[in-house]
């Protein structure tokens, strides 16, 4: 329920209105709007839910690749343990950074790539306490960890086609004035023209919600809809305390 859902039903409600003040009808078989209507709402939702599921794919590929990086790291003997500490900093912040930006669209795009970036600068620093095994095996995994990245900046920037979208919505409007003549001139034949009312306002309602739910999943990460990727599940998660343990 949202400005959009009041604004349809106004429309359905004076379409009534109107059609029974001056007996508008419209004996029309609603096969055309059904299509013109129905077509681009699908597909739109369809859409949307597709990108949600190559979401997650790529938010788990992104995770398992930072994880694996992150255990690579530990099995770097050499490193310190002020090193190990500053490396998990750098991956937590870059996480953090990646879910603040997918949420909020802030800080700005380089800023997010170059927090990934100190993953690599560290490993440079640090040739000599890490192997040329394990820092081609760190590469490798970082792959996956940019591949993820790359999609999920891409995922905010472009959306499901507007062009679709923008006709499934001027067509849902449209349906509303159509359908109050339709109905007028079934139900004019009887005493129940009141029936009008919940009638339109039943479909009115039923298409710009489906309307809504495309538009809530358009954005999965914003936070607005039951459906929502609950982005603190793929934040890297793993504290100060447990790296301690490592070296007790």
């Amino acid at each position: 329920m949202n400005i959009r859902t009041v604004i349809i039903l106004f429309i359905a409600f004076l379409a009534c209105y109107l059609t029974i003040r001056f007996q508008f009808t419209l004996n029309h078989t609603l096969a055309l709007f059904s299509l013109v209507v129905a077509f681009p709402l699908i597909f739109s939702i369809q859409s949307a839910f597709k990108r949600r599921d190559r979401a997650l794919e790529y938010l788990s590929r992104f995770k398992s690749g930072l994880m694996v990086t992150y255990h690579t790291f530990l099995q770097a003997k050499k490193l310190s343990e002020e090193d190990q500490m500053v490396i998990l900093g750098i991956m937590n912040r870059a996480t953090d950074e990646l879910v603040q930006f997918l949420t909020q669209g802030k800080p700005d795009v380089k800023q997010v790539y170059d927090r990934f970036g100190e993953i690599f600068e560290f490993t440079d620093r640090h040739r000599k306490e890490i192997s040329i095994r394990l820092i081609l095996r760190i590469t490798r995994y970082m792959r996956d960890v940019y591949e993820g990245l790359a999609y999920l900046v891409s995922f905010t920037v472009h959306r499901t086609m507007f062009a679709i979208r923008y006709f499934a919505y001027i067509f849902i409007n449209t349906f509303a004035f159509v359908e109050a003549p339709l109905l007028y001139e079934t139900l004019s034949q009887g005493t129940h023209v009141w029936l009008m009312y919940p009638l339109s306002a039943l479909s009115a309602i039923i298409l710009i919600t489906l309307y809504n739910v495309q538009r809530q999943i358009e954005n999965p990460f914003d936070n607005i809809g039951l459906d929502d990727i609950q982005l603190s599940n793929f934040k890297l998660n793993i504290q100060p305390n447990q790296m301690e343990e490592r070296f007790m």
